[in-house]
C-alpha cells in the first residue's frame, strides 16, 4: 500500500524540552491509526509538526512521498491535508455557511449545503457558531477540515465532551468518511470510540513511539499498561 504520510526522525524541542523526539511513523493509504499517550506525550505538538503549524528542529514530513518540511501549512492543505483540533476552534460570530466560504469564496452556495448536510448541519447554515454546542462545534471543524477532500485527516481527540448519543453520530461520520477512501490519524483518550475506528494504535511517551500494533495487542502490552496506564505487568489485579 502507498505511505500516504511519512515521519522520520521528526524532533521538536522547547527550552531544553524533548517534546518530540525522534519520531519514525508510516501511516498507509486507507488505514486509520490510532495514537495515544499520556498528558504531555507529545501528541499535539507532533499533530502540530505534520500540519506545519510548528516547524522541527529536525527530521522529514512527507505526504505521499513529498517532502513538505518548510512547507505552509495553507499548501499542506492544497497537498490533501485536513485537520482538526481538540477545542475545534470557530469564529464565534460567522454562521456555519460562511466557515466554508472563508474557506473557497470561489464555490457555488449549493454546494456548502449539500457538504453541510452530510454532517447534520443544514438546518444550522445561518446560525452564528457561537450559538453551537460543542458537538455541533465539532461537526463543524471536521466539515471545514474536509471541504476540500483531504486524502489525510488529523483528528485530535475528536470524542472529547460528547455524551453517548453525540459520539455515535460522530461515529456514523468517520464511517462515511472511511468509505469514501479518507486516511486518518486520530489522537483519543476515550478508547471505547477509538476502537471503533481505528486499525492500528501507536503509542507515544516522552516525544517517542514506544509500541505500535493492532489494538488489543497495544493495550495488553506490558511496555503500555506501564507508560499509559500506569500499571506494572506484575501487579497481581
Amino acid at each position: 500500500m502507498t505511505a500516504l504520510l511519512t515521519l522520520a526522525g521528526l524532533r521538536r524541542h522547547f527550552q531544553g524540552v524533548r517534546a518530540i523526539d525522534g519520531v519514525d511513523l508510516v501511516v498507509e493509504e486507507g488505514r486509520c491509526l490510532g495514537l495515544i499517550g499520556p498528558n504531555g506525550a507529545g501528541k499535539s505538538t507532533l499533530f502540530a509538526l505534520v500540519a506545519g503549524l510548528l516547524e522541527a528542529d529536525a527530521g522529514q514530513v512527507l505526504l505521499a512521498g513529498r517532502e513538505v518540511s518548510g512547507v505552509a501549512p495553507e499548501r499542506r492543505v492544497r497537498l490533501g491535508l485536513g485537520w482538526s483540533f481538540l477545542h475545534a476552534p470557530c469564529y464565534p460570530d460567522l454562521t456555519v455557511r460562511q466557515h466554508l466560504e472563508v474557506a473557497d469564496a470561489q464555490a457555488e452556495p449549493e454546494g456548502f449545503d449539500a457538504h453541510l448536510e452530510g454532517y447534520g448541519l443544514a438546518s444550522l447554515a445561518e446560525r452564528p457558531a457561537r450559538d453551537l454546542s460543542l458537538a455541533e462545534r465539532k461537526l463543524l471543524d471536521i466539515a471545514r477540515a474536509t471541504w476540500r477532500k483531504p486524502r489525510l485527516l488529523l483528528l485530535d481527540e475528536p470524542f472529547a465532551g460528547l455524551g453517548e448519543g453525540q459520539a455515535g453520530r460522530l461515529q456514523g461520520v468517520l464511517r462515511r468518511l472511511r468509505e469514501q477512501g479518507v486516511t486518518f490519524v486520530v489522537i483519543e483518550h476515550r478508547l471505547a470510540e477509538l476502537l471503533t475506528v481505528a486499525e492500528e494504535i501507536a503509542v507515544l511517551a516522552a516525544g517517542r513511539i514506544i509500541h505500535r500494533g493492532a489494538p488489543r495487542e497495544t493495550l495488553e502490552s506490558p511496555q503500555v499498561l506501564r507508560s499509559y496506564f500506569g500499571i506494572d505487568d506484575d501487579d497481581d489485579g
